[in-house]
């Protein structure tokens, strides 16, 4: 199983929290913020990121009890299967574009930059809540674009219909399942 949440050994203790900040999406750094602070009384680095990641695995399952949401994490194929796609809603950004198509639920992950990274769609699927508004988080992920530059991949995901999802294209490391925040695009919503 690959961590949740990447902090490099060695590292000075500022660019840790940087690092923790970057990495780490709205949503859960929210779950988390009081975990930072924990750093400060945990004197062995390996205790806290066991603390870190075993924090993080919990917040993730009790974000939505009723579901247990829990990231799921994809990579993109180089076809639709012969699917007609509209894409509806994208983010288009210097390293790439990421866009989602109702029909069937399918995701594109374009990488338009040489730059060794790879391309990712980070994205939250949300049910109504009590009061009519979709806040209730029922799933996230990633999918990832690991073939390069000046490639398309497309993912089919299976989502109820009405739904909204929200989504971002980013900028990431495939190998650690590393986002990097600060190239993430503002987030677009869509209906399922």
């Amino acid at each position: 199983m690959k961590p949740a949440l990447l902090i490099r050994e060695g590292m000075a203790d500022t660019n840790r929290a940087a690092l923790f900040k970057r990495n780490v999406p709205t949503w859960l750094r929210r779950g988390l913020s009081s975990l930072a602070k924990l750093g400060e009384h945990v004197k062995s680095r390996s205790k806290f990121m066991t603390v870190v990641t075993a924090a993080a695995a919990a917040w993730t399952v009790a974000v939505s009890p009723a579901s247990a949401a829990s990231a799921e994490v994809d990579v993109t194929e180089s076809s639709t299967g012969g699917t007609a796609l509209t894409f509806s809603a994208c983010r288009v950004s210097s390293y790439g574009q990421g866009c989602f198509a109702p029909n069937g639920e399918w995701f594109s992950v374009e990488d338009g930059k040489a730059d060794g990274h790879s391309a990712v769609v980070v994205w939250e699927l949300y049910k109504k809540d009590s009061a009519g508004n979709f806040t209730v988080l029922t799933r996230l992920g990633t999918i990832w674009n690991t073939r390069g530059n000046g490639t398309i991949g497309y993912q089919n995901k299976s989502f109820p219909e009405g739904l909204k999802v929200k989504f971002q294209l980013c900028v990431g490391e495939y190998a650690d399942l590393a986002v990097d925040g600060g190239t993430c695009t503002s987030t677009v919503t869509a209906t399922t």
